[in-house]
């Protein structure tokens, strides 16, 4: 196969049990939650981590609670995606853990097919790493608007005084 250039770049967190942030890197073993069929973790694990133990899980949600209930010591997640899971983190007194492991994510096409290949490599050499950053950071974001709920826990003190001030 032919990959391109890089079209973009991600931090990677583990994230951990708040109790357990300040011993996580001294941990001889290590069990990793992972998304069932998310090629892209497991190869992470498979080049920086070989030496962690994962287990299988059907979605993120499940992979965070297994964190939580100490059935796994971390889940690994990009930094584009953690405001997406941030709210169950802070409910399940999850945390993250820098794993200073960057993720680049590639095109990829069958050898022999340069036309394509070219084509790829030419569109992603134009697009800025600006550009792509804000446009993940946009749309990600998008998946994670707060509800008039969320503020109203964030605000109880106020919402409190107002209301027993009527």
């Amino acid at each position: 196969d032919l990959m391109t250039q890089p079209l973009m770049s991600t931090d990677l967190y583990a994230v951990v049990r708040q109790v357990d942030v300040n011993s996580f890197a001294n941990r001889e073993h290590v069990v990793v939650a992972v998304d069932e069929g998310n090629l892209n973790y497991e190869s992470v694990l498979a080049v920086s981590f070989p030496s962690w133990r994962t287990v299988y899980f059907k979605n993120t949600e499940e992979c965070l609670h297994a964190v939580a209930d100490s059935v796994a010591d971390c889940v690994l997640v990009s930094n584009y995606r953690y405001n997406n899971i941030s709210r169950t983190c802070e409910r399940l007194n999850l945390t993250t853990y820098p794993t200073s492991v960057h993720l680049d994510s590639c095109m990829a096409v069958r050898t022999g097919d340069t036309e394509l290949y070219a084509i790829l490599e030419k569109a992603v050499s134009q697009v800025p790493a600006s550009t792509v950053h804000t446009a993940l950071s946009y749309y990600i974001t998008e998946d994670a608007k707060r509800s008039f709920g969320d503020y109203l826990a964030d605000n109880m003190t106020p919402v409190i005084i107002v209301a027993l001030s009527i």
